[in-house]
């Protein structure tokens, strides 16, 4: 719904509980993002919750979730390390499995295990796939 000056009209949009958590998101570091005329943008700077013409929301983390055998090709030959490096190990994922990757000579782990617990050593990116909304 459109107001007299051709603003959205978000009132009502959300509740006041809704609006209080994007607030102290906010307030706790949280990214925010506004809608405009092409969709949602990250405000930059303090926003002003200006709610009356304007939405605001959290702006979404990308999600990480573990491969499968069928991303096999995106893993053999690439080395892995432990995310911490409390094992000081790298290794190379040199086969794949319906429900696991074979690392080095020694180690067998799930595709969970993998996101879990490893990132590849070449950028420290997770070993497992980013889904951004």
């Amino acid at each position: 719904m459109k107001t007299k000056d051709g603003f959205k009209n978000y009132k009502n949009m959300k509740t006041s509980t809704e609006k209080a958590n994007i607030m102290l998101a906010y307030a706790n570091g949280a990214k925010i993002e506004s809608t405009g005329r092409n969709g949602w943008f990250e405000v930059a700077g303090e926003p002003l919750f200006n709610w009356e013409h304007n939405d605001y929301r959290v702006k979404p983390q990308p999600k990480t979730i573990p491969f499968t055998f069928e991303d096999r090709k995106l893993l053999i030959g690439r080395a892995v390390r432990d995310i911490d490096m409390s094992n000081q190990y790298v290794g190379v994922i040199n086969e794949c499995y319906s429900d696991s990757v074979g690392i080095g000579i020694n180690f067998t782990e799930s595709y969970l295990s993998l996101l879990e617990n490893y990132v590849f050593d070449a950028d420290s990116s997770p070993c497992g796939i980013i889904i951004t909304e």
